[in-house]
């Protein structure tokens, strides 16, 4: 049989003496300064810690009148609050909320007749309603719904905190696990979703609670799963394997009681997710694949866990019907009914950025920086203006050029140590080139283990990560822990900046901006994934080898990176394809498109590509034709290379007229129409006025796309070259 989960190691421990209770032990490490409830909110230490109103009123008397242990708790609550830096506190909200719970504990006492000490035995709601009900009797009004808000969190966290450090339970027999809250929960050193809990209580029915609860209890302890991939999982069950459950009356483990009935019970359930019922209120679209797909996936898997483990199951949740488990639990879906999600490469616009788009997005950046309500204007390429107050958010602007720069994931970035730079060249020795890798940054690899977390940098990146230490120990007072850190509730630097703030940012400055790429579409700094994309399909389009970009990404197997090279070749050819190519004549050629794509990618022949369009003559044979490529059979071209083509159309032109000079002032005479050279030129001109005059006329089909469908949005041109520079250049030209 396999043990119950372990508790982890206390985090925040400190060597205590041996006491009879765990609420003992918690109390003896709060300091005397801390007891004695009456919090002088304009003093030392007590300044860190509550929220500073503009009044006389600054002592505060946090005690629940005449309940000793009450009291108690709320002054440890205090001072862990303030000791691990969780977040500011409003001192009129925990005075009443301290004047709530002592109206309860003294009518709870005359309604029992027995005298209750603690706030544990006191719901967190049961707390904010009653001081909702004192703020009416009071003011003669109920208070804000703000206020109620926020007294209602206060309340949550005090009975959080008091059941998790308190009661001596196991921390898997809450029903809220919060990594803040309780040091016992198994965690990677780093945890890009740290700020976000597991709630079970949603999960209905109860049976269903408990074997998630020893799924995930069990997952977390063994290093089977990521807390990110718990919060996932626990997630997706209530709103659609609870309410199937709960709407069906399910009511058993075992789901039926015939074990034949289970497969066609599955289907139903299939075909609920499918249909409207499943739909949350105020949604009209139906659920989509990857939703339906997820959800099967963790309800299949819970199932063979739960198959695997079921005498553990039963005597972790004291229910013996999940002994009945048998096979069939592992293979709830026939294997067409199986959906898998995939990543697919995505080989549209939304994968990558062009240099043009994120020229435009560079020269918002400045809004993002900028004092908070400090108007700002910025013009973008093209000249449209764009006046907005400043967000006050410069965090956020460096984080995201960070990943515009190294092609890291927010959360490698928002995760960065304070110092995450190691140097490669020593001090005092000779200035490095312009663009030269001068560092190797280390970041957080929450995502992919094995593989090496750092990658070289330019000394823009450098100069860029010293600001943000300067300006985050500017206004902190003190070096923290990371680079980027949460400035609310964060007084001691201890927690990252959350991706949830950076996020929500970034979403008011697409409002602001309202940016959109070459094919018209939406263009959103919260996409900031397609960063990623930008970087490594630059770096394919540059020639580097697939190991090296896979070692830059952070990828543990080649098959990842080669989805970007995927991408990179689909798009390559939709772009090829994109325009209709015509011969000098002017004229379609009559070789399928397709069959002319592969032509000019034949043993990645470059030397078939030529300024004004393509050389389609055979890999096997030579050309003798010197300049006439506009006189040739073999000659193709499209609408990508129209400016090139007006330029040589104008500089032959050019070149006449200055022959004729010369030849008319040596013999007298201009050169006749029929002149070997002038014949040549004149072919030249008459070749490409004609194609001009093709690719220039919208009318015709030789601007669209090549057997494409007109109505499709068509990829942009992975004209990514010089992207990376652009990034590079903002600190150096802000």
């Amino acid at each position: 049989m396999i043990n119950p989960p372990e508790a982890s190691t206390d985090l925040h421990s400190v060597p205590v003496p041996e006491l009879a209770t765990t609420w003992d032990q918690q109390w003896v490490r709060v300091p005397t300064i801390w007891r004695d409830g009456m919090f002088d909110t304009s003093q030392e230490p007590f300044t860190e810690l509550f929220i500073q109103h503009a009044t006389n009123d600054t002592i505060f008397d946090v005690r629940p009148d005449g309940f000793d242990r009450a009291s108690q708790e709320i002054c440890w609550w205090a001072f862990i609050t303030w000791s691990e830096g969780f977040r500011k506190i409003d001192p009129f909200l925990l005075r009443a909320y301290a004047r709530a719970v002592a109206s309860l504990l003294e009518r709870q006492t005359l309604l029992t007749g027995q005298r209750t000490e603690s706030i544990t035995g006191l719901p967190a709601a049961l707390i904010a309603r009653e001081a909702d009900r004192l703020f009416e009797a009071h003011r003669g009004r109920l208070p804000g719904k703000i206020r109620r808000r926020h007294l209602r969190e206060l309340a949550d966290n005090i009975e959080l905190l008091l059941e998790v450090r308190c009661s001596g339970r196991d921390w898997w027999r809450s029903d809220v696990w919060d990594l803040s809250a309780d040091p016992r929960i198994p965690r990677r050193p780093h945890e890009p979703y740290a700020d976000n809990a597991v709630r079970l209580e949603p999960i209905e029915p109860a049976w269903l609670r408990e074997g998630v609860r020893f799924w995930m209890s069990y997952a977390l302890t063994y290093n089977l799963y990521t807390w990110t991939s718990v919060i996932t999982r626990a997630r997706h069950l209530p709103p659609y394997f609870s309410r199937f459950l709960t709407e069906h009356g399910i009511s058993s483990p075992l789901l039926v009681d015939d074990p034949t009935q289970l497969r066609p019970l599955m289907m139903r359930l299939l075909s609920w997710l499918r249909s409207p019922s499943a739909l949350a209120p105020g949604r009209t679209a139906p659920m989509g694949a990857t939703t339906i797909a997820a959800t099967q996936s963790i309800i299949g898997k819970f199932y063979e866990f739960m198959v695997d483990n079921r005498a553990e199951a039963a005597a972790f949740t004291g229910d013996p019907r999940w002994l009945q488990l048998s096979a069939d639990y592992t293979r709830l879906w026939p294997p067409q009914f199986r959906q898998r999600t995939t990543n697919r490469a995505r080989t549209d616009r939304t994968s990558f950025m062009s240099r043009a788009d994120l020229d435009q997005m560079i020269c918002c950046l400045p809004i993002l920086a900028a004092p908070r309500n400090e108007p700002v204007t910025v013009t973008l390429p093209g000249g449209r203006r764009i006046t907005s107050n400043g967000m006050g958010d410069p965090q956020a602007m460096r984080a995201w050029l960070l990943q515009a720069m190294t092609g890291r994931r927010a959360s490698e970035i928002l995760l960065l140590d304070f110092d995450p730079i190691r140097p490669l060249h020593p001090t005092g020795g000779a200035e490095p080139a312009q663009g030269a890798f001068v560092a190797r940054l280390r970041y957080q690899q929450t995502k992919v283990e094995g593989v090496d977390p750092t990658i070289l940098v330019e000394q823009a990146v450098v100069n860029l990560i010293r600001d943000q230490q300067q300006w985050v120990e500017t206004h902190l007072g003190h070096r923290p822990t990371y680079l980027f850190v949460s400035m609310r509730g964060n007084h001691r630097g201890l927690r990252p900046r959350l991706y949830s703030a950076s996020f929500q940012t970034l979403r008011r400055l697409d409002d602001i901006v309202n940016l959109t790429d070459e094919a018209g579409q939406p263009l959103r700094f919260t996409q900031s994934h397609r960063l990623r994309h930008t970087r490594a399909t630059e770096l394919l389009n540059a020639g580097v080898a697939i190991h090296i970009v896979q070692r830059y990404l952070g990828h543990r197997s080649p098959e990842m990176t080669m989805r970007y090279a995927d991408t990179l070749a689909s798009v390559a050819e939709a772009e090829f394809l994109r325009y209709k190519k015509i011969g000098a004549d002017g004229n379609d050629l009559a070789i399928d498109p397709h069959d002319l794509y592969d032509m000019a990618q034949l043993d990645r022949r470059t030397d078939r590509i030529l300024p004004n369009g393509y050389c389609m003559l055979p890999p096997a044979k030579t050309c003798d034709r010197g300049n006439a490529c506009l006189t040739c059979t073999h000659y193709a071209t499209d609408a990508t290379f129209i400016e090139g083509l007006r330029d040589q159309h104008q500089q032959t032109l050019q070149l006449i007229e200055q022959r004729q000079a010369v030849f008319t002032a040596r013999h007298g005479n201009p050169m006749s129409p029929e002149h070997v050279w002038l014949a040549e030129r004149t072919r030249e001109i008459d070749a490409l006025t004609t194609i001009i005059a093709r690719l220039t006329d919208t009318t015709d089909a030789a601007v669209r796309a090549a057997g494409v469908n007109p109505g499709r949005v068509l990829p942009i041109r992975p004209v990514t070259n010089g992207a990376h520079h652009t990034t590079l250049d903002v600190t150096q030209h802000p």
